[in-house]
């Protein structure tokens, strides 16, 4: 235990951590063992092993081997099968009494080798919400119930100071004045301001599907449209439904939906989040199961939003603050996730990530730099699929594609560029003046 955390904090400054469990013998085994065993003891079958762990040229590090008498094999953690009991039922000793024969079962074909932290961590939530699908199996998915629900009208208030703070939050800085000064001529909300209401707003799922982990919860899509401007300050009236729930086999996917209305009953911009939630697939193909037809859609919020086989039409980076997730959840995403460091272990990631909604605006604002010479009056919808996590001090890079059959639509992505990995995919905009491509926009 203590190697593998060595090896785990070391890795970042280029140290290897492994640990060996010797079979050499010593000077007191050598009077009272017989001749050829002590031949076979010698620590010469030992060093070797040490010499090669050391080299600069071995990749290991937090392994654990067992060495002696010419002999080296490594060795390994086990974890039974074990037994997953419902998150909603209370766990005593007397629950688990009499399911220990099965805790400590190593025979029965599910004992395996758990690689590393994050691994264990995703089989115990599987395991958790698999429980709970068990016992909450005569609960069912309520499609027709969730479609014709739709919440009262709630007021969200917000303030200029709001609308700075959510600009500086998704990367804009004393250059974009409009966006983060109020004594500015032009002082605006970005569009994807539309997406905090959802914070004070929300819709309990619950009332229409199992009971879930929210550790099993993952944010998937995210789809802004925009009727009119975003009024720098004031208040909201906002209404939420779910849309859509999809089975997905091993979990469901459930899009909700907030609208938000002026004081005067227009409607200035819908917001579209998609959820996947682990454990609770299957329910179409229960018994009694009837598909219901959803809400309609606008279809930008359901398009595929296919990349184009072909090199950007422009592209442009910008490096994240490593104080970026704590200023982009004063807005309102108080997810301990992305500034608790414990807390982000437990989801299994070693430091706290970046809100998938700050790489989304961030996204944004490099897709209007690129595309609407800046202007983000011009936006009237954005569609963004979250492919990984972001951590706070890395670079975003969006590429993006003219549509051809669309003259007032693009394509995008981001991609990290320390680790070459994909952060947001089948990602597209729409605006409401054919798109004008701008290379290398100041940001």
């Amino acid at each position: 235990g203590l190697s593998s955390s060595l090896a785990i904090e070391g890795a970042k400054y280029g140290i290897r951590v492994n640990t060996i469990a010797p079979n050499a013998g010593t000077a007191m085994t050598a009077t009272i063992m017989p001749a050829e065993i002590v031949e076979m003891l010698k620590p010469e079958y030992v060093a070797p092993l040490v010499g090669y762990l050391a080299h600069e040229s071995t990749p290991h590090t937090g392994k654990l081997f067992q060495v002696g008498s010419c002999w080296v094999s490594e060795i390994r953690r086990q974890r039974s099968g074990g037994v997953a009991f419902p998150l909603s039922s209370p766990l005593t000793p007397e629950v688990i009494a009499p399911r220990w024969k099965d805790i400590n079962n190593f025979d029965d074909g599910r004992a395996h080798h758990v690689a590393n932290t994050r691994q264990s961590m995703m089989e115990m939530l599987d395991s958790a919400s698999s429980a709970d699908s068990a016992q909450d199996q005569d609960e069912k998915v309520d499609l027709a119930g969730a479609y014709a629900n739709k919440s009262e009208q709630q007021p969200f208030d917000y303030t200029k100071r709001d609308v700075a703070l959510y600009a500086l939050g998704i990367g804009a800085s004393r250059r974009d004045l409009p966006l983060v000064y109020e004594n500015s001529d032009n002082f605006q909300a970005f569009p994807t301001f539309a997406v905090i209401p959802s914070f004070s707003t929300r819709t309990d799922l619950t009332e229409f599907i199992p009971a879930f982990n929210p550790m099993m919860l993952l944010h998937g899509e995210q789809f802004v449209q925009i009727h009119r401007p975003i009024p720098p300050e004031g208040r909201l009236q906002c209404t939420t439904q779910i849309v859509d729930i999809q089975d997905k086999g091993k979990g469901l996917t459930a899009t909700g939906r907030l609208t938000m209305a002026d004081q005067n009953g227009n409607v200035v911009a819908v917001s579209e989040s998609t959820s996947f939630i682990r454990g609770l697939g299957g329910f179409s193909k229960k018994p009694g199961f009837a598909a219901v037809k959803g809400p309609e859609r606008a279809a930008a919020a359901t398009a595929a939003n296919v990349i184009p086989k072909r090199s950007p039409d422009a592209v442009c980076s910008q490096k994240t603050s490593e104080e970026q997730a704590a200023i982009y959840r004063l807005s309102g995403d108080y997810n301990p996730l992305h500034i608790d460091p414990e807390m982000s272990k437990m989801g299994g990631f070693k430091t706290p990530i970046l809100h998938g909604l700050c790489t989304f605006g961030y996204a944004a604002r490099h897709v209007v730099k690129l595309a609407a010479r800046n202007d983000p009056a011009k936006l009237k919808n954005i569609k963004a699929r979250f492919s990984a996590p972001v951590l706070p001090g890395e670079s975003l890079e969006t590429s993006v594609w003219a549509d051809k059959n669309n003259s007032h639509r693009v394509l995008f992505q981001v991609r990290v560029v320390e680790r070459d990995v994909i952060a947001i995919s089948n990602a597209a905009a729409e605006f409401a003046e054919p798109v004008t491509i701008t290379a290398n926009p100041k940001l």
